[in-house]
């Protein structure tokens, strides 16, 4: 008789997707926010270069900026 080869355990691969690439937001600086302050956030150059300054940040995402130069434009002056 000829010897049985033990059975081998079957895995069952699935698909797994792999994760979508990160999207990463570009990165502008405060100049560039700046310059385009009118169209970005409805502000002044003043108002925005004030905002972004203050943060202490060299780079902001779009997204970022709109938030600082927004929290920034609702603060009350004392």
């Amino acid at each position: 008789m000829a010897a049985k080869e033990p059975e081998k355990a079957k895995t069952v691969e699935k698909a797994v997707p792999k994760p979508l690439a990160q999207v990463y937001e570009t990165k502008y600086t405060i100049e560039e926010l700046v310059a385009a302050s009118a169209t970005l956030f409805h502000e002044e150059q003043i108002v925005a270069s004030a905002a972004l300054k203050a943060s202490g940040k060299a780079a902001y995402t779009e997204k970022e900026a709109k938030a600082i130069v927004k929290a920034f434009a609702k603060k009350e002056v004392k």
